[in-house]
This record gives structure tokens, C-alpha cells and sequence, in this order.
């Protein structure tokens, strides 16, 4: 599965001309939020763009064209809550490595009452989803609405990477994401292909706590804020791109047990609302 990101670049110093630009295309469709563009492997090409709504359309092949099919609408779940417009609903979209065979895709979103963060499977009919066919993987309680993460995606390995927020407001005030009893502040890696854990998944035998003594067995990696942002290059490396608080954002490479700092510490430097000390032997890995 392939992802398309929007980057905005710009020139660092005045003396640097500008070597990116940018250009609208789709101009004539309504794409509100617009969080992710995916491509499955499945030979056909299609476009899926995921909107934070709810709705995935797939984009025509003119450009110019006004419409695009709905392949799947959820916004009559009701998502979001009013206050969490900015961070809540739909937040990752990913299709199953055996796409072209099976026809699974998988769904990060947000839902209220109780507030949660929730992954689902479904499959789908040609160019419509079958909402009867979603089954839930995973449920994490959410109490804020901001910092909750929500991307997905496959890895070259064929499990199902999770990035899930640190869910506080500002500072890192409920110290989430260095305690490894929560699913908050990491990147979980699950087998989709597995039932034997809660009868939902699996888990894979390389997590550096798949044993599930003293930490969760779905962790991968620890330390993280609110990871928006996340991509396997061509070398198998996961980059995470992790949102700051005021001075500093990350750009990370995630690996097996690593843990990247928060909320000890936010890009180079220790975190300085945060006056705390880490543990004596705990290992952080820079940005």
C-alpha cells in the first residue's frame, strides 16, 4: 500500500530560492479536511482520499472533474464531539497487504459516548465499502479530544502499525506516555490476521513486550505526543512525524522498544514544564 502526503516546503533563508510548489488539482470537488490519500496494491490505481468528516472518496482520473464516488460515509456516527472538531473523526485508513484478494481495509476513527478511539476492519464490494461486514479490533477510552493520533498503517512485515496521541490537553499533565500499563503516547503493532488475542488480533512475537508482563503486549514504541503522521520509506524505516507542543515538532525513526523522550523531553532538549526526573536508567532516542 502506498500513501500520497502533502508537504508544504518552503525556502529556509532568504538566500535559497524555493525548489518545491505546490499545485491545487481537483479544484471543482469538495474535499473538506482532507487527511490521507491511499493507494492500495491492487493493480487498479484507484485513489482513496480519506476526509475527517467521515466520508473516503475515490478521486477520478480527470482532474478536472466535479464529482467522485463515495466509497464509504460515516458521518451520521456522529464522531465528533462539538469542542473536538479539530482533532476528532475519521484519522487513518489503510488497506490490507492481500487487498486485491480479500478486499479488508481498516479504519481509525473517533466516537462519543463514551469517548474512544476505535480500529475497525471491513471489507469491500468493488467501489463501495460493506459497513455490515466492520468488526472492531481495538478500543482505547479517550477523556480529551485533542492527542489521540489515529494513523495506520501496513509495514513490510504485514502488521498493522497504530499511533496513538498521549490524550492530554497541554504539558503532558497525565504522564501517559512513558507508562507502559497505557496504550497512550505509543506506536502499537498488531496482526490482523491473527484471533488469538481477545480474539481480535494477534500479537506479534518480535513486540518488545508481546510476554504482556509489566507493559502491553501491543506496544512498539513509547515516548510519543501526538503522532499525526506516519510513512515506511524504501528501506523498511518507519518515520513518524510527532507534533510539538509550542517550540519543538519531530521527525522520528521508529524502532522496535525505542522510546522517544516525551514527556521528559520534546525534540532535543528536556521538556522544561516538565520538572520530573526521568528514571535513572531510561534511554531516549533524539529526533
Amino acid at each position: 500500500m502506498r500513501s500520497l502526503l502533502c508537504l508544504a516546503l518552503a525556502a529556509s533563508t532568504a538566500f535559497a530560492a524555493d525548489t518545491h510548489k505546490l499545485t491545487r488539482v481537483y479544484e471543482k470537488l469538495t474535499t473538506e479536511r482532507p487527511i490521507a490519500v491511499v493507494i492500495p496494491e491492487d493493480g487498479s490505481g484507484r485513489e482513496f482520499l480519506a476526509l475527517q468528516r467521515g466520508k473516503i472518496l475515490i478521486l477520478p482520473k480527470d482532474e478536472q472533474s466535479a464529482e467522485a464516488k463515495t466509497f464509504l460515509d460515516l458521518t451520521p456516527r456522529g464522531m465528533e464531539a462539538k469542542d473536538g472538531l479539530f482533532e476528532e473523526g475519521l484519522n487513518g485508513l489503510a488497506f490490507h497487504p492481500k487487498f486485491k484478494d480479500n478486499g479488508l481495509f481498516y479504519l481509525c476513527y473517533t466516537l462519543q459516548k463514551p469517548k474512544r478511539l476505535v480500529v475497525t476492519e471491513m471489507k469491500a464490494d468493488g467501489d463501495k465499502a460493506d459497513e455490515k461486514s466492520e468488526r472492531t479490533l481495538l478500543e482505547v477510552p479517550l477523556i480529551n479530544w485533542n492527542h489521540h493520533g489515529g494513523n495506520i498503517l501496513f509495514g513490510p512485515d504485514g502488521f498493522l502499525y497504530i499511533g496513538v496521541g498521549d490524550n492530554s490537553k497541554r504539558n503532558g499533565e497525565l504522564k501517559m506516555s512513558q507508562l507502559n500499563a497505557t496504550l497512550y503516547g505509543k506506536i502499537l503493532r498488531i496482526d490482523v490476521n491473527s484471533r488469538e488475542y481477545s480474539n481480535a488480533y494477534g500479537i506479534p512475537a518480535d513486540n518488545p513486550y508481546a510476554s504482556g508482563v509489566n507493559a502491553l503486549p501491543q506496544i512498539y514504541a513509547t515516548g510519543i505526543r501526538n503522532p499525526w503522521g506516519m510513512s515506511f520509506d524504501a528501506k523498511g524505516r518507519l518515520w513518524c512525524a510527532d507534533v510539538g507542543q509550542d517550540i519543538w515538532e519531530e521527525i522520528n525513526w521508529i524502532t522496535n522498544g525505542g522510546n522517544y523522550g516525551w514527556q521528559f523531553r520534546e525534540g532535543p532538549v528536556p521538556f522544561a514544564l516538565n520538572t520530573d526526573p526521568p528514571p535513572a536508567d531510561a534511554k531516549f532516542i533524539e529526533p
